[in-house]
């Protein structure tokens, strides 16, 4: 419900770049780590590492914290495990 309600505020574009490949018989795929999920979104994204994908997953967090309301922002890093939640909120943030 979460990503559903994420998406809606995504601009039309960026809202099909999000659904796209959506297959809802494997979702949600379950990241309980931080290594796991940057290791997987290095490999979705084609990155060169785990440190390419950790600027990257903050990159994104920033630009959607400065674009999509804010509550709806901070019920999506909610519902993720702690590990990756802190990746991606800054350390001030946190």
């Amino acid at each position: 419900d979460e990503a559903a309600q994420l998406a809606a505020q995504l601009p039309h574009l960026l809202r099909g770049v999000f659904y796209e490949g959506w297959d809802p018989s494997r979702t949600p795929e379950t990241y309980r780590d931080r290594d796991t999920f940057l290791s997987r979104l290095a490999e979705g994204a084609e990155l060169a590492g785990p440190t390419e994908a950790s600027v990257a997953a903050e990159a994104a967090t920033g630009v959607l914290r400065a674009r999509i309301a804010e509550g709806e922002v901070e019920d999506v890093l909610h519902i993720l495990p702690a590990p990756i939640r802190t990746l991606l909120v800054p350390a001030e943030r946190s």
